[in-house]
């Protein structure tokens, strides 16, 4: 290969990226305006928010009279988040392996017992093998049939968690429990030969412990785990919580409390831990609710106990991942001060967030953006 070959090569190369990266956001952005729904716009309308980067369901969701466009996070912008932590964004993207990156903390993280692949089950963390060997990866002869696997951490524990290794948006996740002769998959009651069918069936999933929510949020809504999402980033050389909100269940996302499947968002004040008024990510139709529209508990100034000691102890977390400046922490409150960790994100979703209020009118905020080429 001659130099001149060579250079002509690099420089279609780097001419190419830019139009490949515009690309590839706009396919993005495409996604998600396909997948959300949208309120009745003119086309004028939705090309002046597709300019600005912006899906044609965000002008139902954000506040463009009283703040500025620009003060939000695009959703072009959102896009290039998930490449903000790198090649190091796989060790979160993958369940197993943030379950394994939490070790440390083993007194906030979800129990998982197993992985779950190609309807074998195998332990998940470290176990002794007959010769005293410690080994934390799956090895065939660990292996136990996944209905066994399955059906035995029912039986001792009554509810666990079955989840994809892969995914997000709260899908695919189904909570077991046995009932009688019978087993519960969510809502569902199906015979044992049928639960069993399925569990032979199951590839690439965790079998997780079930984690009991705090008193406060089961009287939010009692039959979803409502949980505290909190975006963590690192800027000016430590790890400081961008955002959080308090998720909360529906009937029409229990037993999860995913807003993207119809739960309801309230805003944490950083301070006080006090939740805002809640409501959802329908564009279409986005009421305000003081208190749950089913449960009728209180939301708004219902506190998040131990908020301070909770926020301190995530971004202490956070700051002893450096690899990962931009996370966002699904956790479920257990107690005063206490709570475990469900997953980490990589592409954290804002618009659950920005609901509250814009991300970029933190000054903070928006040079950490600007600083990884999001801005």
């Amino acid at each position: 290969m001659t130099l001149g070959s060579v250079v002509g090569n690099a420089l279609r190369q780097n001419l190419a990226a830019p139009l490949y990266h515009a690309a590839r956001e706009q396919v993005a952005m495409a996604r998600y305006a396909r997948r959300a729904n949208s309120p009745a716009l003119s086309l004028g309308r939705r090309a002046w928010l597709w300019r600005r980067g912006f899906v044609p369901s965000a002008d139902g969701l954000y506040d463009f009279e009283t703040h500025s466009v620009d003060a939000y996070l695009s959703t072009r912008q959102h896009v290039r988040t998930g490449e903000i932590n790198g090649h190091w964004r796989h060790l979160v993207e993958n369940k197993l392996a943030g379950h394994w990156l939490l070790s440390p903390f083993e007194a906030e993280r979800q129990p998982v017992h197993g992985v779950v692949i190609d309807g074998r089950a195998f332990p998940a963390d470290r176990v002794a093998t007959e010769d005293g060997v410690e080994m934390t990866t799956p090895r065939v002869a660990n292996a136990t049939p996944a209905t066994e696997f399955v059906a035995d951490r029912i039986d001792e524990e009554g509810e666990i968690v079955l989840k994809p290794v892969f995914g997000g948006r709260g899908e695919g996740i189904d909570f077991a429990s046995r009932e009688d002769d019978s087993y519960r998959l969510n809502d569902e009651l199906v015979t044992d030969r049928e639960f069993r069918r399925r569990m032979s069936d199951l590839d690439g999933y965790l079998v997780a412990g079930f984690v009991e929510q705090a008193k406060y949020a089961d009287a939010l809504y009692p039959d979803a785990t409502n949980t505290v999402r909190v975006l963590t980033v690192h800027e000016d050389g430590e790890a400081f919580v961008a955002a959080s909100i308090h998720r909360i269940g529906t009937a029409e996302s229990a037993p999860a409390d995913n807003c993207s499947q119809g739960g309801l968002t309230a805003a944490i004040d950083q301070e006080t831990g006090r939740l805002s008024e809640a409501t959802t990510i329908d564009p279409t139709e986005r009421p305000w609710f003081a208190s749950h529209p089913e449960s009728d508990a209180r939301i708004e100034g219902t506190t998040v106990p131990g908020w301070d000691r909770i926020r301190e102890h995530v971004t202490a977390i956070a700051a002893d991942l450096p690899y990962l400046p931009y996370l966002g922490w699904d956790l479920v409150v257990t107690g005063e001060e206490t709570f475990r960790v469900l997953e980490l994100n990589n592409l954290v979703g804002v618009e659950s967030l920005q609901v509250h209020g814009p991300l970029l009118a933190d000054a903070r905020v928006r040079r950490f953006y600007e600083r990884h080429g999001v801005c």
